[in-house]
């Protein structure tokens, strides 16, 4: 019926617009010599049957494309798996497109769970592995699954089985507006983090090392870290991972194109998206979140909105033009600290085609994150390398192996992080109470 009624809408506007001799030839019969009467009845039913296919097509295009993320799902977790499950539709018209910044799990079956229950509950869900996807197990062996990139490799067949997109695709609504959504892979490197040590000794990164779960669980082809020999071998810090994170970027086909843009990467493409060494609980953190050959992909590509994940650290920020942001969903712990209003709120809407980028603490979106909020009002100063004081604190407690209460104390610090004395911030940034940790927490932990 729709068809029909498109069909005679458009033949009857044809009509409508010819002149008084043509419309006499196609009512009445008066043939001119250079078009019989058969010839214009045919070709206005050919143009109006077009125009109709037309608008029929376009009346299928959603009124806006709206763009959701969310990073480090850690499904291993049987509560989190079960988040997942059970995440509602956003409420609201379009057509809604979730992008999931990497670390879903390293168990293919349980990523083939979790994706095919975010895939029918999202009408477009865009993917990329993380580094726990690259771990290689005893299952993945016996599947023929020798080394990290086959497993990568492995996980993204995985998403597409389940009908998500691994590659740039464009989306449309019906007034034509667009967005183009860039899945980006990418590695970290130790020479990303090019700040001073907070250490006293050394930069700590021999003990972080033995701790660093992908230099157990990944194994790469020897070729790509310069190596020679035919059996996987591991990375280390600062041996084989610059090597890696120029092979990922290097396997990034995209071009901008004359449309919005949003790209997404599990790493950080630049140190700004971390907070300072002095902030966080481990520093090492740092030599093991970035990438430069992601960030130089980034920075040419100029992206309305970069979305990213791996430290479970909430940030929004903009640099150069970009709006960078990490909203993990994190292990239960962190969802009673800083991943608490991930775990509340679910996916954040980050880009609508009417609209545009969507901001944390603007046009009621919800409030922005600690550290974005922080890094708003005050430059990063890395130069300062005096740990925080809730840094202080843990490292005190881990000393002794004593769990004492957890009470700010700003006396003697810096005035820069004297200034969030402010309880609200305070709260939010340290987690700290009377009685123990908020739930607003957003200090960080390593992952």
């Amino acid at each position: 019926l729709t068809s029909r009624l498109l069909f005679a809408h458009a033949k009857n506007s044809i009509v409508e617009h010819m002149t008084g001799q043509q419309r006499s030839t196609y009512k009445l019969g008066t043939v001119p010599v250079h078009c019989t009467r058969f010839q214009m009845r045919y070709s206005i039913n050919a143009i109006a049957l077009a125009t109709a296919a037309s608008a029929l097509s376009t009346s299928k295009l959603p009124p806006v494309v709206r763009l959701f993320g969310l990073s480090d799902l850690h499904v291993d977790y049987a509560a989190n798996l079960a988040t997942v499950k059970h995440l509602q539709r956003p409420p609201g018209d379009g057509h809604l497109a979730l992008i999931i910044a990497g670390d879903v799990t390293h168990n293919r079956t349980t990523l083939r769970d979790a994706l095919t229950a975010l895939r029918s509950t999202f009408d477009d869900v865009f993917y990329v592995p993380g580094n726990h996807e690259a771990w290689v197990t005893s299952v993945d062996r016996a599947d023929g699954i020798g080394d990290s990139v086959a497993k990568l490799r492995a996980c993204e067949g995985v998403a597409e089985a389940c009908g998500c997109r691994t590659a740039p695709a464009m989306l449309k609504d019906a007034r034509g507006r667009a967005v183009t959504v860039a899945p980006l892979r990418g590695w970290y490197h130790a020479s990303h983090d090019r700040e001073p040590s907070v250490l006293p000794d050394d930069d700590g990164s021999r003990g972080f090392a033995r701790r660093w779960a992908d230099y157990r669980k990944c194994r790469w082809p020897p070729e790509l870290l310069g190596r020679h020999g035919k059996e996987a071998v591991a990375h280390g810090m600062g041996a084989g991972d610059h090597e890696l994170s120029a092979y990922f970027a290097s396997t990034n086909d995209i071009e901008r194109a004359n449309t919005p843009l949003v790209t997404f990467s599990h790493y950080a493409p630049r140190y700004e998206c971390v907070p300072e060494k002095r902030f966080l609980l481990e520093p090492c953190l740092a030599k093991v979140s970035g990438s430069d050959h992601l960030g130089e992909l980034v920075l040419r590509l100029k992206p309305d909105v970069h979305v990213f994940g791996h430290t479970h650290i909430p940030i929004d920020i903009d640099l150069d033009g970009t709006h960078y942001l990490q909203w993990p969903l994190g292990s239960p712990r962190e969802q009673a600290r800083q991943c608490a209003r991930a775990k509340a709120l679910g996916p954040l809407e980050i880009y609508r085609t009417d609209t545009g980028v969507r901001r944390l603490g603007h046009d009621g979106a919800p409030e922005r994150t600690a550290w974005g909020q922080y890094y708003s009002d005050k430059p990063r100063t890395p130069s300062v390398t005096e740990p925080a004081p809730w840094v202080a604190s843990y490292r005190k407690r881990r000393a002794k192996k004593v769990r004492e209460p957890r009470v700010p104390n700003h006396a003697g610090y810096d005035e820069e992080v004297a200034s969030l004395s402010r309880r609200s911030i305070v709260e939010r940034l340290e987690g700290w109470t009377d009685d123990g940790y908020t739930k607003g927490y957003d200090a960080g932990y390593v992952n």
